[in-house]
């Protein structure tokens, strides 16, 4: 009995890779082809916002980044190797020096929570508080522009994490084997027995005794 679960265990084991790694891909694709629609149906639908006065120009540069991160994340399988420890780092610090550059500055984008005085985050506003005192004046957080900026600069440091893994890449070449020499077989038994019978019937070499 024990030892079938052991091997129910093992083979749950060697199986549980393959299953996290299908699942991540899966996640991959859906979220990459999510954005990419989404990012071309919200640019044809609103274009116009773009070109009103004031131009909504943060809104422009989301759904393009939507656009370009979903194509990268679409494609980021042909890079064929992980990224490595630099690769996340760089990503991870672009993410949060992205956060932190565009939501310490006061914020003139045209969206959003415009009926505050002081707001902050870029593409999107998601935090802001009114001039003054009292319950007015405290800050007020809105979550959706926040995952929404959290998003934008997630897909920068992917863009940046993609880079950092082809310059790694591209400074250290795979071998090609097609310019490796092959390995010489070691040779068989009849191929023993053919040398030898060369040599015996070889009349350029003295037999043993002859004169």
């Amino acid at each position: 009995m024990s030892s079938a679960a052991n091997t129910q265990v093992d083979e749950f084991e060697d199986e549980a890779p393959g299953l996290w790694t299908s699942f991540a891909t899966a996640l991959r694709l859906i979220v990459g082809w999510f954005c990419l629609a989404i990012g071309v149906l919200n640019l044809l639908v609103e274009v116009d916002r773009n070109i009103g006065d004031p131009p909504d120009t943060a809104y422009f540069f989301f759904h393009v980044m939507l656009i370009v991160g979903g194509i990268t994340l679409l494609a980021v399988s042909w890079l064929g190797r992980s990224p490595g420890l630099s690769g996340y780092l760089t990503g991870g610090l672009v993410l949060v020096a992205g956060m932190v550059v565009s939501g310490v500055p006061v914020s003139s984008s045209v969206c959003c929570m415009t009926a505050l005085d002081i707001r902050h985050g870029w593409p999107f506003t998601f935090v802001a508080r009114d001039e003054g005192v009292g319950a007015a004046a405290g800050w007020h957080i809105d979550s959706q522009h926040l995952l929404a900026d959290l998003l934008f600069w997630g897909y920068v440091g992917l863009i940046a994490l993609v880079i950092v893994a082809l310059i790694g890449r591209a400074g250290s070449p795979e071998p090609d084997p097609a310019g490796a020499e092959p390995a010489s077989a070691p040779p068989t038994h009849a191929e023993h027995r053919a040398l030898a019978t060369e040599a015996v019937d070889d009349p350029a070499e003295p037999r043993p005794g002859a004169q």
